[in-house]
């Protein structure tokens, strides 16, 4: 399937062995008990639900938060009824209006400031947490772009090379359940892409990321922004304008259990 995003469609297909993980979730929910399943649907953003153990054990490893994107995404579309739908559809508003600021030509220099204290912030104070994740998935796409020469080329205007990864799902999840615990200032945002997870920000956040002096950042700068475009893209996921019988005919989504099947 196609997403929307800033410079263009995006393109965005599982693979096989996701679409099987997906499928077991939806099969195990389907056969829980009702007044739990609704529990978990009301809230699947808490990565503590007891739910999550019975949903996901033993069928795919991946981190909770690439579930919460994936779940989001399927209420999004309608997978879990119209009432989920309708609240899904409201975090999907509250982010859109949040990574606006992060990804709106008009905000860029403000946008690229909070990025470069964000990324100063938590390579200072949680580099032992996101030193796995920063320089594992996050550079998937950065080698895509061109690594360091194709930052040096373009300097910090450095266009995203439009790569929906299983870290931008998982960023993805961390944006939405930072919603849904009510963390809604772009740098609440940003941090949750970046960790991965909703942490609340420390009082001082803002002068303390203006402080950290650490080594340059610019690469892992570019490649925030680069996660923040994809996060917005999946973001923009919308049963319209493609009616659902147009999805479902469309090679990639033929399969999916709940939503074509």
């Amino acid at each position: 399937m196609l997403l929307d995003s800033s410079q263009g469609p995006v393109p965005f297909a599982l693979p096989m062995t996701d679409k099987a993980a997906v499928e077991g979730l939806l099969h195990k929910a389907s056969t829980d008990i009702p007044h739990q399943r609704e529990d978990f649907a009301q809230r699947f953003t808490d990565e503590q639900h007891p739910a999550w153990h019975r949903y996901i054990d033993g069928i795919y490893n991946h981190p909770k938060t690439w579930w919460i994107g994936i779940i989001q995404t399927q209420m999004v579309l309608g997978v879990w009824g119209t009432r989920r739908k309708a609240e899904a559809s409201i975090r999907q508003a509250t982010l859109t209006q949040i990574l606006h600021q992060l990804t709106a030509p008009e905000n860029r220099d403000h946008s690229e400031r909070l990025i470069v204290e964000a990324v100063r912030f938590n390579l200072k104070y949680r580099k032992a947490d996101i030193t796995g994740r920063l320089h594992g998935g996050l550079f998937t796409n950065y080698a895509s772009m061109g690594g360091r020469h194709g930052a040096a080329a373009t300097g910090r205007g450095l266009k995203w090379a439009g790569r929906i990864t299983n870290l931008t799902v998982a960023s993805f999840g961390a944006a939405i359940g930072a919603i849904a615990a009510n963390r809604k200032s772009p740098e609440e945002i940003l941090n949750a892409i970046i960790t991965g997870k909703t942490d609340a920000l420390p009082s001082g956040y803002k002068t303390l990321a203006q402080q950290a002096s650490i080594e340059p950042t610019g690469e892992m700068e570019h490649v925030v922004a680069g996660e923040v475009h994809g996060v917005a893209a999946l973001n923009s996921i919308s049963p319209a304008p493609v009616p659902i019988r147009e999805f479902c005919n469309r090679p990639e989504n033929v399969d999916l259990k709940g939503i074509c099947r």
